[in-house]
């Protein structure tokens, strides 16, 4: 099937192997979905099977993204990353 691995640029730290790990774990899921987490904290990527597409779009708002599309699904799975990367955000730390 076909997949969409959705990621951000102001998360340095994460790279290739942390990409490589989440789209293997959505490749093997049942739903086709999995996010990173980096700790307690879901951060990216994301990646999405072909079918969760439409959906997706319609409840992106702004820069909320994916969030509350997988926020309300029991089926994501969630991809343990921490020992990979922080996930920081740039913009995050930057805000006072």
């Amino acid at each position: 099937g076909e997949f969409a691995a959705l990621h951000v640029i102001d998360t340095p730290d994460v790279g290739a192997a942390v990409v490589a790990r989440v789209i293997d774990r959505a490749l093997a899921s049942r739903a086709g979905l999995a996010r990173a987490y980096f700790g307690e904290r879901p951060g990216h990527p994301v990646v999405l099977a072909r079918r969760h597409w439409r959906d997706v779009l319609a409840a992106v708002s702004g820069d909320t993204g994916a969030g509350s599309y997988l926020r309300r699904r029991a089926d994501v799975e969630n991809v343990d990353c921490s020992d990979l990367a922080s996930g920081r955000d740039v913009d995050e730390a930057a805000r006072p």
